[in-house]
């Protein structure tokens, strides 16, 4: 039972390579990796797209917390 709690509660991080994020530009956007230090110390990793015309349209894509960032690369397109 415990397992079931904490596979539901605390799944398993996703492994990935920067690589797996894809080709850092393509012909519309410009991709920037950064990370953050949140209160607890601990490092936020994101990813940051630049359209390469002039827009006002901003996307947010948040991923759940057995998620990674390579669920957002096919949110740009």
């Amino acid at each position: 039972m415990d397992t079931l709690v904490n596979t539901l509660l605390r799944p398993y991080r996703s492994s990935y390579t920067p690589n797996d994020l894809g080709h850092k530009t393509t012909h519309k956007y410009t991709r920037f990796d950064d990370t953050l230090r949140n209160e607890r110390d601990l490092l936020i990793k994101y990813s940051y797209f630049s359209h390469k015309t002039p827009s006002s349209t901003c996307l947010v894509y948040c991923h759940c917390n057995s998620g990674s960032r390579v669920e957002g690369t096919h949110a740009h397109i």
